[in-house]
């Protein structure tokens, strides 16, 4: 199957808009921040939007699963956070004595796993949109030289592991010539 692209606004209960791009294949979903986002986070949105995904696929199927959901939304810093469902409720939905048809009626998301853009794009195989733009095309070791660089609050441990870095970085420059 193709994948598509959509620019969705997501309603907050507050009133306020996230406007995302969302890519999918019909059976997994990407969420990506646009860069004319104006509310909150996409990142804020994925838990909410699986939702929404979970409750439209029940309506169809009452045998479909919360945990038959593929969902990934970018992060601030750049990488997608996969998300998972776990159901933690199910109930009978059979009418006839002694049947049961179980049914998901409460499930919880977590996002313990996180992927890097291009990591993701070759694992779904799909070019994906990424609305961080100070993130896209820059190396890893780039990110991390930047974040290495970044001002900290100095305190004992992080003037020493600046200064630690720093040493590092001398001595990978000394190999590589």
């Amino acid at each position: 199957m193709s994948w598509s692209k959509h620019e969705i606004y997501y309603d907050h209960d507050d009133g306020r808009s996230t406007l995302m791009y969302m890519q999918t294949d019909g059976s997994r979903y990407v969420l990506s921040e646009h860069p004319d986002n104006k509310g909150p986070h996409v990142s804020t949105v994925a838990p909410k939007f699986g939702d929404e995904i979970t409750k439209n696929n029940l309506d169809v199927d009452s045998k479909s699963k919360p945990e038959n959901v593929q969902l990934y939304a970018e992060r601030k810093d750049g990488r997608f956070d996969q998300w998972e469902a776990k159901t933690t409720k199910v109930e009978n939905t059979s009418t006839e004595p002694n049947r049961f048809d179980h049914k998901a009626s409460e499930w919880q998301w977590r996002n313990s796993t996180q992927v890097e853009h291009r990591d993701l794009e070759q694992k779904l195989g799909a070019k994906l949109e990424q609305g961080n733009a100070q993130f896209q095309d820059r190396s890893v070791d780039q990110q991390n030289k930047e974040f290495r660089e970044a001002n900290m609050a100095k305190t004992d441990q992080s003037e020493q592991l600046r200064q630690a870095a720093q040493q590092q970085e001398a001595q990978k420059r000394q190999r590589d010539r």
